[in-house]
This record gives structure tokens, C-alpha cells and sequence, in this order.
């Protein structure tokens, strides 16, 4: 099968040139029900007898000469899963601390680029006898939404269950000539360059319009402020990750107590927790931080989509300046709401056209305005829907699921939440030069979480 990339996708594909791309995916399992631990032998099989059910797996990236702003998904008919799976083992004893330092280490381990981009790594070590499969991923295969579904497509909601994602079998070999094939598309190319323009237009006018009603969104054209520590302009691949599991249900009741959503209560537990980071440094913060949080554009109604990117961003104002919990909810989580509705009302997502267009340009200007102009946030957040019970792979509980997603100077601050058989699982990915140990943030939205329970009972 031969698909040539989406605007999305090639865009992330192009950020390579900047910063590591890829995301990490990871499955705690408990395989107390086999009586045997996982071995790496046992995921090689694994990944081999369902390797049909998720076409990315078996595709590489290829660019035709002259062609390469959109390269072509492209089946590898040399692909060794020997050459994509590995073990480690956590140092002892395994807990949670540990597990993340060995995560971070995985973190800073790019993809390499010339196969299908993952890889696999086994860990043993784990506290309770406990293994993990740790997946690395290219943003450019799966945005959070996508791979939401496509966990849930590939695990069961039983052990011994088939998967319900059913195989699909390679297609046509790829045409003789790529370029050809990219040059017929060149018609459509221009043919988007008016339509880009209007519908740039016409959102703007319902944005501005919107924002004559809007009460906590971040001032139009708004830039993030340079003098805090959560800007980080240049950035190495190395990279520090935290986890931690937060009560669902405690987030569900400070939302129902006080008439927000899940999310909105997110970046306020957040906003708190950044408050509290921020006065420990001695930085004053009475001025809010600029969150930018993805939001998936896909049709609810259609077939949840496995592959592939299709979120665009908001802009959240995290207010660390709020003294009261409560004023500091009521701000944040109507800012939260605000940006979701902001850009549903705006329309069809610009940013896509224009990577249909030009999608090398958002690696270019990062790598040539990251250290002169501002952008527009000051890290990145998610949060994505997840099982209400746990999962099996085989006859492997999976325990615990979280996600990484990707640092990209001058932002490198990134948390992920992903909701799972009751919690809420946070996964912070960061650099160390702007945290020592990021276990401070997530020990501070336990704290700030908590303190909202308190003022919300």
C-alpha cells in the first residue's frame, strides 16, 4: 500500500529536522495469569501475528527526489521486527522513580529514520513482578486520539479474546515513480492556494467575533513571556519523564461541584500546580501561562480513526497568579472551555491547509525564530479519553497505560493525560535544563488536585 503523507503528518515528519519527533506509548502488565513473564521472544511473535492489523507498522517514510515536502507511506518489504524490539531492566526496586528515569533515557533515543519508524523495548524489574512494553512512535504515525483507539483496537476487554481491529493485507505495490505520482497532485496544490486564503479570512472574522463574548481567553495574537523558567529556546535530545496516577473521580466531582468539565478541572489542577513551581523558584507569577491543548477534529460520528494526525490547537491561560483555588478554577476552566468552543466556531482547521501547502515551514521557523520570537504558548497539553476498565493483551492485564508526547524548543514542557480504569494517568515530558526532577510538578498537581477536592466539598 502506498498513501502519501497528510498536511499533519508531514508537518510532525519535518519537525525531525528540529527536535526529537517521536512519542512513547506504554503498557504496565500484569502477567501473573500466564505464570510466566513476558520474554522478548514472546513480543517478537506478538508483534509479527498482528503486524497486518496496523498497516504503520510495516510502512516506512519515503521522499522522491523533488518531491519531498509530502513523502509517501511506503510498505518496507525488508522490514526485521528483530531490528525493532529490545529489552531493558529497571534498577531496583523498580518503582515508580525508577521506572521513569529509565523512561527518559528511552525518551532521548531517536527513531532511526530509514525503516518503519518504532521500536519496542521490554522492561523487567518492575515492583510486584510487574513487565512493561514501552513503544516508541513517530508523531508523524499516531496523534493521542488515534492511538486511544488503536489500543483499544489491538487489546480486549477479556484474556483469550481476538482483538477487534481486523487485519489488513498489504495492498498494491507502490507505482514505478513516486515523483510522477506526487506531480500529478500539483493541480489540487494550486488549486488550494485561493481556498486557503478565504477560508484564513472568513475564520478570522468568526474569531474575532466570538471573542467580542469571551470572558478568560488569551488576548488575540497574545505571546508567551520570555522571562520564566518555562522557556527553554535550544534543547539536546535528552529529556526527564514523570508519571503519576491521579483519581478520576476526584477530578469528576470538583467538575460537578463547581459546573466545569474534566478538562477544564485539568488545567486548573494544573494552573495550581505551576503556581506553586513557579513561587518555589522565587518567580512572581501574577502573569498567566499559556498552555496550548490539542483538540481532535475528527467527526464523532464517523469510525474512530487508528492512524494518523488530526488535532489542531487552542490556547488555554493557566492563571498561577490566583491566590483563591476557586477564582483560580472558575478562570482557568472557563479559559479551558472557551478555547475548545473558540475553535470549533472558527471552522475547518487552517493549519492543516497550510501544511497542504507549505508544510516545511513550521520546522523552518522554529529553527530560525525559536531564539528571537516568542510563541504562542508556554508548553503543551492533552487530554484523551481512555477504557474505563483495564484492558488485556492476550493473557496480560494491562495495569497501567500512559502516554509521552514530544518536547519542541522553545516549549519543552510537555503533559499528557490519558484517563484509564479509574485514574487519571499524567505524563510529563521535559528537559533538564528546565527541571532537576519533574516528580516536583506532578507531587504539585497531586497537591493542587487535593486542595480543590477540599474547596469544592
Amino acid at each position: 500500500m502506498v498513501e502519501r503523507l497528510s498536511a499533519h503528518d508531514a508537518i510532525l515528519w519535518h519537525l525531525e529536522k528540529t527536535t526529537a519527533m517521536h512519542t512513547l506509548k506504554l503498557a504496565v502488565v500484569d502477567t501473573s495469569r500466564r505464570g510466566t513473564p513476558l520474554s522478548l521472544g514472546d513480543v517478537h511473535k506478538a508483534i509479527e501475528a498482528n503486524i497486518d492489523r496496523y498497516p504503520r507498522v510495516r510502512q516506512k517514510v519515503v521522499a522522491p527526489r523533488g518531491f519531498g515536502a509530502r513523502p509517501f507511506w511506503v510498505e518496507d518489504d525488508a522490514l526485521d521486527v528483530g531490528r525493532h524490539v529490545d529489552e531493558r531492566t529497571v534498577e531496583a526496586p523498580g518503582g515508580r522513580r525508577e521506572f521513569d528515569t529509565l523512561l527518559g533515557d528511552i525518551a532521548g533515543q531517536r527513531v532511526p529514520l530509514d525503516r518503519p519508524v518504532w521500536h519496542v523495548t521490554l522492561v523487567h524489574g518492575l515492583e510486584g513482578g510487574r513487565q512493561a512494553l514501552v513503544a516508541r512512535i513517530h508523531h508523524a504515525i499516531t496523534d493521542g486520539s488515534a492511538a486511544a483507539a488503536s489500543f483499544e483496537g489491538l487489546t480486549t476487554a477479556e484474556p483469550g479474546e481476538d482483538p477487534e481491529m481486523q487485519p489488513l493485507p498489504k495492498g498494491a505495490p507502490p507505482p514505478r515513480s513516486l515523483a510522477s505520482t506526487a506531480a500529478a497532485e500539483i493541480p489540487r496544490w494550486l488549486f488550494l492556494v485561493p481556498r486557503v486564503v478565504l477560508e484564513g479570512v472568513a475564520g478570522s472574522r468568526r474569531a474575532k467575533t466570538f471573542r467580542t463574548n469571551a470572558e478568560h481567553l488569551p488576548p488575540a495574537g497574545a505571546s508567551a513571556y520570555r522571562d520564566t523558567f518555562l522557556w527553554i529556546p535550544s534543547i539536546t535530545d535528552r529529556r526527564l519523564c514523570a508519571t503519576a496516577s491521579l483519581p478520576l473521580a476526584d477530578f469528576q466531582t470538583v467538575g460537578r461541584r463547581s459546573g466545569n468539565t474534566v478538562n477544564g478541572v485539568l488545567h486548573a489542577v494544573l494552573a495550581g500546580a505551576l503556581r506553586a513551581e513557579r513561587l518555589r523558584r522565587g518567580e512572581d507569577p501574577s502573569r498567566p501561562v499559556i498552555a496550548a491543548f490539542g483538540i481532535a477534529l475528527d467527526d464523532p460520528e464517523a469510525p474512530r480513526r487508528r492512524w494518523g494526525n488530526n488535532v489542531t490547537p487552542t490556547y488555554v491561560a493557566l492563571h498561577t497568579g490566583e491566590t483563591d483555588p476557586l477564582e483560580r478554577l472558575r478562570r482557568t476552566a472557563g479559559s479551558a472551555r472557551e478555547g475548545v468552543e473558540l475553535r470549533r466556531a472558527v471552522g475547518p482547521d487552517v493549519t492543516a491547509r497550510i501544511g497542504d501547502l507549505l508544510p516545511r515551514v513550521p520546522s523552518l521557523f522554529i529553527r530560525t525564530a525559536k531564539d528571537h520570537i516568542p510563541p504562542a504558548a508556554h508548553l503543551v497539553t492533552a487530554n484523551v479519553r481512555g477504557p474505563a476498565k483495564t484492558r488485556w493483551l492476550g493473557d496480560c492485564e494491562v495495569v497501567d497505560w500512559y502516554s509521552f508526547a514530544v518536547a519542541t524548543p522553545p516549549l519543552p514542557l510537555n503533559v499528557t493525560v490519558y484517563s484509564y480504569a479509574g485514574e487519571m494517568n499524567v505524563g510529563v515530558l521535559t528537559v533538564p535544563e528546565q527541571f532537576d526532577d519533574p516528580h516536583t510538578l506532578t507531587d504539585a498537581m497531586a497537591a493542587s488536585l487535593a486542595e480543590l477536592v477540599a474547596e469544592t466539598s
